[in-house]
């Protein structure tokens, strides 16, 4: 079987037919992608026509990339030269590719020096959050997030970012972005008025409707006694289950919860 390097692209197949209804896939890397993940994928989003994926990993062939890559179908695209750390996370808002992680930098594209003696990149000190967008790094919400983003999810044009931080506006873990400001996500003064998780961190995040779920290995929603899974509708947090272990990722098919983690008892 073909080497993949940890990315494996999957699509239609005349070799494996399937039905209309669940076509079946093939494998393959794409062209320069050989050899990629070095030291792993952790992320993928699609953004402006190509793919981006972010992990571990510092080079997609030949190319450096440091941690984060975008693929147009035929060549490898730097973001600058990377990140300094891990990226967990990608998200498309707006026009924006969001990169969440275990980085506290973000380094721009190379540029000629005005005085001819060379290339020369700046430094963005961006925390563990930073947005790519028009072909440079930038702030989410003009603010450096200090701490480890582990996961975001964009809904109704909100961006949610959860993982390991606290700072005002973004308390316990856990905080959403509107397009103009950052806020925590707290339940109503009359039902207690905390904001964020406690007792754990954050691994995963969805929505449907008004309703934020939110994954991890805490203990404490708002005021709210949890085990690793809870909703909060903007007002209230609420208790979903008791599962024994973390949870690791969130999804909702045909208006169904799935959870997946180290849990083996809910």
């Amino acid at each position: 079987s073909e080497s993949t390097g940890g990315f494996l692209a999957l699509g239609p197949s005349k070799d494996y037919p399937g039905s209309a209804v669940r076509p079946a896939a093939s494998a393959a890397t794409p062209a320069g992608f050989q050899n990629m993940a070095d030291r792993g994928v952790r992320a993928a989003a699609l953004f402006e026509q190509s793919l981006y994926m972010g992990g571990s990993f510092l080079r997609a062939g030949e190319v450096p990339v440091y941690h984060i890559a975008g693929f147009d179908g035929s060549r490898v695209q730097q973001l600058g030269t990377g990140v300094d750390g891990v990226v967990n996370t990608l998200s498309t808002f707006g026009a924006s590719l969001i990169v969440g992680g275990g980085f506290s930098k973000a380094y721009q594209p190379l540029v000629e020096s005005t005085d001819g003696s060379g290339q020369v990149g700046g430094v963005l000190e961006s925390g563990g959050l930073a947005a790519w967008e028009a072909g440079r790094w930038a702030l989410v919400g003009g603010e450096v997030l200090q701490g480890f983003v582990s996961c975001s999810f964009v809904a109704g044009g909100t961006l949610y970012i959860g993982g390991r931080f606290s700072a005002p506006s973004r308390e316990n873990n856990l905080a959403f972005f509107d397009g103009q400001k950052w806020s925590s996500v707290c339940e109503d003064p009359t039902a207690g008025g905390k904001c964020g998780v406690a007792g754990g961190e954050v691994h995963a995040l969805t929505a449907f409707g008004e309703d934020l779920y939110i994954g991890g290995s805490f203990t404490t929603a708002g005021s709210v006694p949890v085990q690793s899974l809870a909703r909060w509708d903007g007002h209230h947090f609420y208790r979903m289950g008791t599962f024994d272990s973390e949870v690791l990722a969130l999804a909702l098919i045909h208006g169904q919860l799935v959870a997946g983690g180290g849990f083996s008892t809910v």
